[in-house]
């Protein structure tokens, strides 16, 4: 959807149904991009998934999101991180069971 001179976004879901959104500033002469750890920017990106390494590709292709460290979370699997680049920007982890859908 486009709001003219404003954004164009959209809301989508993965395969495994976690949805997310996407988006794209319109405004003209918009202030630059704060950077990266500054207040008021998404500083994690976190994913319960039904099944984090069968969904993994769907993210690389889509972001270029790259592994990073894997944690050892214990009876709860491994929380894996990702990077765009400079740094981890997020993890991923099955959700547990208490959990009822991916997100």
């Amino acid at each position: 959807m486009t709001i003219e001179g404003v954004i164009t976004f959209a809301v989508a879901a993965d395969p495994q149904g976690a949805s997310f959104l996407i988006a794209t500033p319109l405004i003209k002469d918009a202030p630059p991009r704060l950077p990266r750890n500054a207040p008021g920017n998404i500083g994690w990106h976190e994913l319960y998934a039904t099944d984090w390494q069968a969904v993994w590709s769907f993210y690389e292709k889509l972001f270029g999101w790259a592994k990073t460290t894997p944690v050892d979370m214990g009876p709860m699997g491994t929380y894996q991180l990702f990077s765009a680049g400079d740094g981890d920007i997020g993890g991923m982890i099955n959700r547990p069971q208490q959990v009822p859908v991916a997100y």
